[in-house]
């Protein structure tokens, strides 16, 4: 009878160990999309960063953006627009709030 029993657990959570780990495989991948997610800025923050660090004043911003729009420098205006859809937060880090108005209107928006 006792053994009948421990057998008969032995199989109930084996038949539930497939939900058991899907459920754990499951959870790790949100996780690892969430992170994904917020790091996908980072580089596009970078290469900003960057491109505007010895501008001094917000025309000389400005002056810089409208170079990389006007000759079609993508390795600028990509991130631009990157930061402009998906993360103004950071891009406020970088320069003014009006800057980025007036910037995240210059960059060219499109489907992606």
């Amino acid at each position: 009878m006792k053994k009948q029993l421990i057998i008969s657990i032995f199989l109930l959570l084996l038949s539930f160990s497939g939900w058991i780990t899907g459920s754990i495989f499951y959870h790790l991948a949100r996780e690892n999309d969430r992170f994904l997610m917020e790091k996908r800025l980072d580089t596009p923050f970078n290469i900003i960063s960057q491109m505007l660090q010895r501008n001094n004043s917000d025309d000389e911003v400005l002056n810089q953006i409208n170079i990389s729009i006007s000759k079609g420098w993508s390795a600028h205006t990509g991130p631009l627009t990157m930061l402009c859809e998906g993360d103004r937060h950071r891009l406020l880090s970088i320069i003014t709030e009006s800057n980025a108005d007036q910037v995240c209107n210059m960059v060219p928006k499109g489907n992606y």
